[in-house]
């Protein structure tokens, strides 16, 4: 299952939070923009998943997540 699609690229959140112990307005604001495309991205690919499997495999999906609500 390492085949690089499940590797997560952290590099850009890395980039966000500067080297001082305090983060600043502007900082936070780009560390939680940061954050927000990393799982908005993460998300997509989810989907990605859901729908590349077999109809039988993705109607237990679906009862499942019923279930847990």
């Amino acid at each position: 299952m390492s085949d690089g699609k499940d590797s997560l690229d952290l590099s850009a959140l890395g980039a966000a939070i500067p080297n001082s112990a305090e983060l600043s307005a502007e900082d936070k604001a780009n560390l939680v923009a940061s954050i927000k495309n990393t799982l908005e991205g993460l998300a997509s690919r989810h989907t990605d998943v859901l729908e590349n499997l077999e109809p039988k495999v993705r109607k237990r999906v679906e009862k499942l997540r019923e279930i847990q609500v």
